[in-house]
């Protein structure tokens, strides 16, 4: 007894010892913006425990640095989070003869990202060796692929050259730049075993896909790669090589007997055995499956089944839209963000302050998004969004109303899930921006929009990223009408819905929509899409829109775009 009661009260002390007192939040700001009152340890002390330790630290050693008081910067243990005030405290430890101390740093800050290196170099110039191992260059060749950073990573490429894994990153080099003949001979010589894995999608035969999908199941790659690979092939080959789509089955049964009966009934049902698809799903769990079942029943036999699943999702949405609870909630006001430091802070347009807080608290989250800063506020939210009883005002955090969007909650929906409403946004294909709009897409829009002299990077300004995604998404939405099939076209392209929908027919009900989704939209990114939309969709008209009016089937749920919002599309 006496063990939990010490517990909880230590988790008391470090609960109260994060929070940040309104007085703390006075102090904070009453410190000028002068070196010398803040290169202090008394400073630093004051606010160490609180929420503002990250932001004082970088204060505290940014000042010293300044001064020249590099004695005191090396007197506090932590290294700074940013990277710049961190390469401060590296010089500060070889300004004071600590070398082994700078090394640890800068080998740190070097493998961490490649904005640096310039600097980093310099300040090692002729003692760069343990900076170029090859564990480090591995990691720098990867952040520079994931920023699509190709000249950076061609530099350090050329460094691992000899190394056990130099063929496979310069597969991956050319992969990203599409250059996928180039990649499949480096991924050929290569002797990782994720080389089966990349070669398995770049293999153009499904002979040859089937060969090295074998050999990628049998590697020892992670299971979440054999996951990702066998998902892939099933798909790819369920709806053009079914006698190869038998054979990648009876590979997955091997390692994953769920996904293997999960596709047996996908099988079965664009193969209209549906009733052994209903025998199939009756030994499965899952709200999933219960959602096909009742949708297979209803589509083919007419057989009302109940569906009792109540989570605010794609399936309760379509099949029991009215036994989701939600909870009456108002705009959230100041008043909520119940840590009153923050809360002070944020009353004295400090944004600039609250933006170095990290703690995923319901004050935290209502903060950054009052601050505008919508990408983190939802991250943070998504953490109490079983706890909205509690924090109802948290859905709107949840489902922020982003100003570049007025009322339009069709594009809110899909740049929900597009960036999160980053503005700066850039996805691994090239997507940029607010909608995640394509460089071509963003060229073929500006020619139907007659914009002149059009710049690729003119899709990060979020006005201009909204006017060229709610103009296209209209453009779908004249096509398919229903909102989904349009959102699923956005994402995987109107070509391939348009040859799912011709093999499937009319999306006229909730369960054909369940039905069309999970068994003949054939890419698991759009799939998982689709439900993410619509429940962005839900949410958005519950809060901002029409209510219960939101329904994809409802007559007046054509959701075109107003006619205000028109004139804005084409006058610019």
């Amino acid at each position: 007894m006496k063990s939990v009661l010490v517990i909880i009260l230590l988790l008391i002390s470090v609960s109260n010892a994060f929070a940040l007192s309104k007085e703390k939040a006075k102090e904070f700001l009453s410190f000028p913006g002068n070196p010398d009152k803040i290169c202090s340890l008394h400073f630093y002390k004051s606010f160490k425990d609180t929420e503002l330790e990250k932001l004082a630290v970088l204060l505290f050693v940014d000042s010293c640095f300044e001064k020249g008081e590099f004695e005191k910067i090396t007197r506090i243990k932590e290294v700074p989070e940013n990277v710049f005030a961190a390469i401060e405290k590296a010089i500060a430890y070889q300004k004071t003869g600590k070398e082994e101390e700078a090394k640890k740093i800068f080998k740190s800050v070097f493998s961490k990202t490649n904005r640096l290196d310039e600097w980093i170099l310099t300040l090692n110039a002729g003692r760069t060796d343990y900076l170029f191992t090859p564990k480090i260059l591995r990691k720098k060749v990867w952040t520079a692929l994931k920023e699509r950073d190709f000249e950076i990573a061609e530099i350090y490429l050329k460094y691992l050259e000899g190394d056990e894994f130099y063929h496979l990153l310069k597969g991956i080099f050319f992969m990203k730049q599409r250059k996928n003949n180039l990649a499949k001979k480096e991924f050929e010589v290569s002797l990782q075993p994720e080389r089966f894995f990349y070669l398995t999608y770049l293999s153009k035969s499904p002979v040859e896909k089937f060969y090295y999908f074998k050999k990628a199941i049998n590697s020892d790659i992670s299971p979440g790669l054999k996951r990702r690979i066998s998902v892939y092939v099933l798909d790819k080959f369920l709806y053009s090589e079914q006698g190869f789509f038998r054979k990648a089955l009876n590979v997955v049964k091997k390692f994953d007997e769920k996904l293997f009966r999960e596709y047996r009934i996908k099988y079965y049902v664009l193969n209209g055995d549906i009733s052994r698809a209903l025998k199939e799903l009756s030994t499965l769990r899952g709200e999933k499956y219960r959602a096909w079942e009742v949708a297979l029943s209803r589509k083919f036999f007419g057989k009302q089944k109940k569906f009792k699943y109540t989570r605010s999702d794609f399936y309760s949405l379509l099949l029991n839209p009215k036994g989701i609870e939600l909870f009456p909630s108002s705009p959230p006001d100041k008043k909520d963000i119940a840590d009153e430091g923050i809360r002070y802070l944020y009353e004295e347009n400090r944004c600039d302050i609250i933006d170095f807080i990290s703690r995923k608290t319901p004050s935290v989250a209502l903060a950054h998004y009052f601050c505008g800063d919508y990408r983190r506020a939802i991250k943070e939210a998504h953490s109490y969004r079983k706890k909205l009883k509690k924090y109802p005002y948290l859905l709107y955090v949840l489902y922020p109303k982003h100003p570049v969007f007025r009322d339009d909650v069709i594009s809110l929906s899909l740049a929900r899930q597009e960036s999160l409403f980053d503005q700066f946004a850039l996805s691994r294909s090239g997507a940029m921006g607010l909608m995640q709009i394509m460089p071509f897409t963003g060229e073929y829009i500006a020619k139907k929009l007659k914009v002149e002299d059009f710049k690729v990077d003119y899709l990060f300004d979020a006005e201009i990223n909204y006017r060229f995604g709610s103009f296209y998404i209209q453009e779908l939405m004249d096509q398919f009408e229903l909102f989904p099939l349009a959102a699923a076209s956005y994402n995987a392209g109107p070509t391939r819905i348009k040859r799912a929908l011709k093999k499937f027919g009319t999306v006229k009900t909730p369960y054909d929509l369940i039905i069309f989704t999970d068994f003949y939209i054939p890419f698991e990114e759009t799939r998982g899409y689709v439900k993410k939309v619509l429940t962005n969709y839900f949410f958005y008209n519950y809060l901002y829109g029409t209510g219960e009016k939101w329904n994809v089937f409802s007559r007046d749920s054509k959701m075109k775009v107003t006619r205000k919002t028109q004139s804005r599309l084409t006058d610019g």
